[in-house]
């Protein structure tokens, strides 16, 4: 039996396979509706009903009555989300990350076990005094890593877009993932965790971008255990890996912005 692949990598993997299948289903229904000659009617009702189950929100959002002779409602919008917000919030999609308000913990930190997920996780706080220093790169990576550490434990992934803007792919890797497919479903993982190694932490100004500066550091991976439909399965296998981050200052908002990140095994 081979090794199992890093944390990351096994996210990864579930992402493709997931988003594949709902590609799949996308074409195949497509492919089935222009087959069927029911009419553009049946048609426009077979693409309401994938909506439905791919953003139901969405769908329940467009969906207003309308009667002969009358005007369409004009539709509700939701209140204008702060600048920060509003640049840090992931497109739509079949697979959504969790960002709802964190649940403040009630009680004492409890590891999860095979019987039951992490309870009371702290949630990562960001000192609000950082500012366009090293000192600043050093603790917007110290939170970035403990946000990751927390969608791992929770499935939620508020904590991130204090940091991490959505066109920041790799911020961004299996946070989605984390929720749709494991939190959302009730199941969660079991392990120690991600551990950033903050003495291997190295910053520099960006060679080629005026304004960026380059961070790379080391963070080890624990073995990870799966527990679904309450059976336990290792996925991840311990494992060592080397970040490369770019960041940088956002004089607007006044504060460091994750533009890039990328993780190799050492």
């Amino acid at each position: 039996m081979g090794l199992h692949p890093s944390f990351f990598e096994f996210e990864r993997l579930r992402m493709r396979r997931t988003t594949a299948a709902l590609s799949a289903l996308l074409i195949s229904v497509g492919l089935a509706s222009c087959s069927q000659n029911q009419g553009q009617n049946d048609g426009q009702q077979q693409g309401q009903n994938l909506s439905e189950r791919l953003m139901p929100q969405q769908s329940q959002d467009q969906q207003q009555s309308q009667q002969p002779g009358q005007q369409s409602a004009p539709s509700q919008q939701a209140p204008a989300p702060s600048p920060s917000e509003q640049q840090n919030q992931p497109g739509a999609g079949g697979l959504k990350p969790d960002l709802s308000e964190p649940t403040p913990p009630s009680g004492p930190y409890e590891k999860a076990t095979v019987q039951y997920p992490a309870r009371n996780v702290p949630i990562p706080q960001l000192d609000p005094n950082i500012k366009n220093d090293k000192a600043g790169v050093k603790e917007v990576v110290r939170y970035f890593m403990a946000s990751q550490e927390y969608i791992r434990q929770t499935g939620n992934a508020r904590p991130l877009t204090q940091v991490a803007p959505t066109s920041c792919a790799g911020c961004w890797v299996y946070a989605s993932s984390a929720n749709y497919l494991t939190y959302s479903k009730g199941s969660w993982y079991v392990g120690k965790g991600i551990e950033y190694k903050e003495r291997t932490l190295q910053v520099k100004p960006h060679p080629d971008r005026p304004g960026q500066v380059v961070a790379t550091f080391d963070f080890f991976e624990n073995e990870v255990t799966l527990v679904e439909n309450g059976k336990p399965q290792v996925v991840a296998s311990p494992s060592t890996f080397r970040s490369t981050m770019v960041l940088e200052y956002d004089f607007s908002l006044d504060k460091w912005i994750i533009r890039e990140l990328e993780n190799r095994p050492r």
